[in-house]
């Protein structure tokens, strides 16, 4: 069995916006295992994007999405040239303003949802255009707008997207649950 080397992913953010926002374009490259204390979120605007997380691999086309919760173990492979909206967003800055952060955990299965749940997909991916818009032109007004659309696109992670989880933690022989 081949061992996978993983790595500790350090999150550079904007000292204006205290997140990570960028258009990346890709033209093949691999990002190895790695992990981070930040929620990750790939839009896919061209090309494909092979992602893989908790050992399960989705292959995003254009208009497609993913997020990966903090702490869990991720690679991706552009399979084709691509260009995707990256935002990462601290744990830390999270947990001052969703105080239970560490005991959520955030779900979309773009394109695998029931049609209300879509909706709401949707609506993150039109944030998520207007904060690259926002970024690309940096107009005057950029931060306040720009930040609107983060506690906007924060709300509604945490509104539609967000679930409570039991984490495991072994002592010795026994199993404490924390809920």
């Amino acid at each position: 069995m081949e061992e996978k080397k993983i790595s500790y992913e350090e999150i550079n953010t904007s000292e204006i916006t205290n997140v990570q926002f960028c258009t990346w374009i890709d033209k093949g490259n691999y990002a190895p295992y790695h992990w981070h204390r930040a929620i990750e979120i790939v839009y896919v605007l061209e090309g494909e994007l092979l992602v893989t997380a908790e050992n399960h691999s989705k292959l995003l086309l254009p208009g497609r999405c993913a997020l990966i919760n903090m702490n869990v173990i991720h690679s991706n492979k552009a399979t084709k040239p691509d260009k995707y909206i990256l935002l990462q967003i601290p744990v830390d800055f999270l947990k001052k303003f969703i105080p239970n952060v560490q005991e959520l955990k955030f779900v979309v299965n773009d394109g695998l949802e029931e049609k209300a749940k879509q909706n709401k997909i949707e609506q993150l991916k039109k944030i998520l255009e207007k904060m690259k818009e926002l970024d690309d032109n940096r107009s005057e007004g950029f931060l306040l707008y720009f930040n609107c659309l983060l506690f906007e696109l924060l709300c509604l992670m945490h509104g539609s997207f967000s679930e409570k989880f039991i984490r495991r933690i072994w002592c010795g022989k026994n199993v404490i649950l924390r809920g």
